[in-house]
């Protein structure tokens, strides 16, 4: 079941002002740059970021890790550099979505080797 951006938002009501105005700046950032873009399904493609940052802020609680969920695929699918996302929030961000850019373009098979270590 699709999550809202309402859902989202009440799920982190907890964290502080500071926080949650940084994870509303890449959440305004996503749905931004990928305002124009469909799912295959023909609903917007924000509901992709925002199920993956209801998610990550469901088990992991880490705002620079929620902020790269909604962040994920705008290296991928947009205009957007890796070094903007490092001036507009963090390096880490800027690793975290730049790692996960990089991890999605590894073949299948190599990279169920190097999860497994085989």
């Amino acid at each position: 079941m699709n999550k809202t951006i309402e859902d989202f938002f009440e799920l982190i009501e907890n964290y502080s002002e500071e926080e949650k105005q940084m994870i509303k700046k890449a959440y305004d950032l996503a749905n931004k740059l990928h305002a124009e873009q469909k799912r295959d399904s023909g609903e917007p493609y924000i509901i992709h970021p925002i199920n993956v940052a209801y998610n990550t802020a469901s088990t992991i609680m880490d705002v620079d890790s929620i902020c790269a969920a909604f962040l994920h695929d705008t290296l991928e699918d947009t205009d957007m550099t890796k070094q903007e996302l490092t001036s507009l929030f963090n390096p880490t961000i800027a690793d975290l979505v730049d790692g996960v850019t990089n991890f999605k373009n590894i073949p299948k098979r190599k990279k169920k080797t190097q999860l497994c270590g085989n």
